[in-house]
């Protein structure tokens, strides 16, 4: 991946390089005097076609830094929110080991815990005897 990045970089400051290049030989072949012959006509063929090339890299180069960014902002997100959903769940599980009202929603059994003193009794039977 950072070699890409690298290539990349390379590659648009090259683009930011040539385009200004390209646009001048352009002009220079608009501005020659003389009727439009053939191989002018083809030279200026070529360097439209180049510089919409390098254009269309230098865009979508640019499009890819802005998606690569927003996916950096999407996944930190993410990650931030399954972090605070882990740490709330630590809480409420640390207050149910130690015996602390939990966050049960209203009307949730009572569950004894461990060292609880009704955890201790018998358990009775069908009958309702113990």
């Amino acid at each position: 991946m950072h070699s890409q990045n690298c290539a990349a970089t390379r590659l648009g400051a090259l683009a930011d390089r040539v385009i200004p290049e390209i646009e001048a030989a352009i002009e220079e072949v608009v501005a020659q005097p003389g009727p439009w012959t053939k191989p002018r006509a083809d030279t200026l063929n070529s360097l439209n076609r180049l510089l919409n090339s390098f254009l269309e890299y230098s865009r979508s180069a640019a499009e890819k830094k802005r998606l690569s960014e927003e996916n950096e902002q999407d996944v930190a997100y993410v990650l931030a929110a399954i972090d605070n959903r882990i740490a709330e769940l630590a809480r409420a599980f640390a207050g149910e080991l130690g015996g602390e009202a939990s966050d049960a929603p209203a009307g949730a059994p009572d569950r004894p815990r461990m060292g609880d003193v009704r955890a201790a009794g018998t358990i009775s039977g069908r009958d309702g005897q113990g």
